[in-house]
């Protein structure tokens, strides 16, 4: 018997939880990211200009099969992006694009801002933007309602408050900083870092959260960021400081946004215990 589920049904499921990336696409981050970071750091494409990377294939939050395409250029039409998603016609799924912006990226590769950053050991810190706003994206484009079926709220790049106020960035925003706690684990135990010092990351995000610490610890910060981002929190700032935008326009989604939170700390908590737990057999 096949289950029909209308829009307004079909809305509240996707909005019941973040949309979390899979494991698949989590590996195609990690493949792609320095495909972009090559020629985002090469020659000048030129103004108007894109170059075709690759295309992901994959399935939106409510199951239908889609294609994004992933590219670099240098759209003059989003000047302060450093990188957008396009649906274009939504009739299609395998016409989406996400593009990175070659001339907003060009800084934290090459120049002065990049030579400073190297000096401090922070030449890391062009791959985890494009790391972080390819999640971003990615969740967008995963998004029903950025997708394929849009909806009728209002939607705006250059208004905050509409901005901020939209479940649309809702969506990207929260996900966006979930995906980097969730998929956190697995990068921090590739880099073979100290169970405690995670599991006090952890503990430090939700007490900041939860209005019992100002200000994320140096372990927090290393979490989020990767641990390639030395004393520097860049990332973790651009993370912050959207995620009190949304507190102030969106409110009701922010309190969701907390109960999330919450539970993706508990579940990430788990999986670390876990994953020392299997460590520590391998060695007997």
């Amino acid at each position: 018997m096949k289950i029909i589920i209308n829009e307004n049904q079909l809305r509240n499921i996707i909005n019941e939880g973040f949309i979390k990336l899979t494991p698949y696409l989590r590996d195609s981050i990690e493949y792609i990211v320095p495909m972009v970071a090559e020629v985002l750091s090469g020659e000048y494409l030129g103004d108007g200009q894109f170059k075709y990377i690759t295309t992901i294939y994959t399935k939106s939050a409510d199951g239908e099969n889609i294609g994004i395409g992933i590219g670099v250029g240098n759209n003059v039409n989003e000047p302060d992006a450093l990188a957008y998603y396009l649906s274009n016609d939504k009739k299609n799924h395998y016409d989406n694009v996400i593009v990175f912006q070659q001339f907003n990226f060009v800084p934290f590769f090459k120049g002065p801002i990049y030579n400073e950053l190297k000096s401090g050991g922070n030449e890391k810190v062009g791959e985890e933007l494009i790391r972080t706003c390819f999640i971003h994206e990615l969740i967008h484009a995963r998004d029903p309602n950025s997708n394929h079926k849009f909806d009728n709220e209002p939607y705006s790049k250059t208004i905050q408050s509409i901005y901020f106020k939209s479940w649309r960035e809702f969506k990207a925003i929260t996900g966006q900083f979930l995906e980097a706690i969730s998929s956190g684990v697995d990068r921090s135990y590739n880099l073979v870092i100290n169970k405690n010092n995670l599991l006090d990351a952890l503990d430090n995000i939700l007490e900041v959260y939860a209005g019992k610490e100002s200000e994320f610890n140096q372990n927090a910060i290393d979490f989020i960021q990767g641990h390639s981002i030395k004393l520097n929190s860049a990332i973790m700032n651009h993370y912050a400081d959207n995620l009190k935008m949304i507190k102030i326009h969106n409110p009701k989604g922010y309190n969701k946004f907390l109960k999330d939170l919450y539970k993706t700390i508990e579940e990430a908590k788990k999986n670390i215990l876990m994953k020392n737990k299997i460590y520590q057999n391998s060695f007997f």
